[in-house]
């Protein structure tokens, strides 16, 4: 998997995403990050971020870490984000990044995809379901709110193993909020992109799309 990563970096690749839905023994977790690091380090032009699915997946040392997608609000059609991340959690994260020296990167996390995907099945979260113009307009009123506070990157997914990718219109919709409001906000789409070629489905929409 190591090897898969260097060789994905080394052909064009722009960043590594680590970290996933659920729990992760803390020693493998701490294993995959040091590996990575190792040959991303000589590399600045490739940022490693973690996308914590656990509060365990945050890292010991800052060495070689771009930062940590720290999750501001989440955006799914059920649960509440309270009881999903409570605020007692997000204050451990902040205090810990702080502690830690590690760049927290305020984070609008938005799921729209398929419900069997992974990221539901672990935290209860449905997908949004933007098949009408008015889920589409609540979507984008809840995203200039985000904005608006100050966010860092806001992370449109459709889950892990999703069958398909997220909506391609509500990303465009979703670009042209964050360039009108705070344009300095990264966009990554996620999910259901199992190969290269595949992200020329978001080409010049989303700062970045994440591969598997």
């Amino acid at each position: 998997e190591f090897r898969r990563v260097l060789f994905r970096s080394q052909s064009g690749g722009s960043a590594v995403l680590i970290g996933g839905s659920g729990f992760i023994e803390p020693e493998i977790f701490e294993e995959t990050v040091e590996a990575v690091t190792t040959h991303t380090v000589g590399n600045p032009d490739v940022p490693v971020w973690i996308l914590p699915g656990h509060l365990s997946q945050i890292p010991k040392k800052n060495t070689g870490i771009s930062g940590v997608l720290n999750y501001v609000h989440i955006l799914g059609s059920k649960g509440n984000f309270e009881e999903v991340y409570p605020k007692r959690g997000r204050d451990y994260v902040a205090s810990t990044l702080e502690q830690r020296q590690i760049t927290s990167i305020r984070t609008l996390y938005i799921l729209c995809g398929d419900s069997n995907a992974s990221v539901s099945q672990v935290s209860g979260i449905l997908p949004l379901d933007l098949s009408s113009l008015q889920a589409k307009i609540a979507l984008l009123q809840d995203v200039r709110q985000n904005l608006s506070s100050g966010v860092d990157c806001v992370f449109f997914e459709a889950g892990s193993n999703s069958a398909e990718p997220v909506n391609r219109d509500a990303v465009v919709q979703v670009r042209n909020t964050i360039d009108a409001i705070s344009p300095d906000t990264s966009l990554i789409v996620s999910g259901g992109i199992s190969t290269p070629e595949h992200t020329k489905f978001f080409a010049g929409i989303a700062d970045y799309v994440n591969i598997g």
